[in-house]
């Protein structure tokens, strides 16, 4: 699925504007963040998937598993204007409880 929106990124689709502008967000966001110090940006919809493939074009998307969750997210390293690593934090999933 990863590797499928970054493949529509790259076709410069509509996906790509919705994908190019939350990156540009993310960046103006954490470009003012002092050092030691994080910023929390929280996305739904799918959206957080396209800014993602968008702020790390490059990625091996489809490693990525699958499409986030509720209260899933990512961590992000940011360093000289652009974001230099990823790291994944998934929600537990809740076990069913039998009727």
């Amino acid at each position: 699925m990863q590797g499928r929106l970054a493949e529509i990124i790259r076709a410069g689709r509509d996906a790509a504007t919705v994908a190019e502008t939350h990156r540009t967000i993310w960046v103006d966001t954490v470009r003012d963040v002092a050092e030691g110090y994080s910023a929390l940006l929280v996305g739904h919809g799918g959206a957080i998937e396209l800014a993602l493939a968008a702020c790390f074009p490059d990625a091996s998307h489809d490693s990525w598993g699958t499409p986030f969750a509720h209260c899933d997210g990512a961590r992000l390293g940011f360093a000289d204007g652009r974001f230099v690593s990823i790291e994944f934090h998934r929600a537990p999933q809740s076990p069913i409880q039998p009727s």
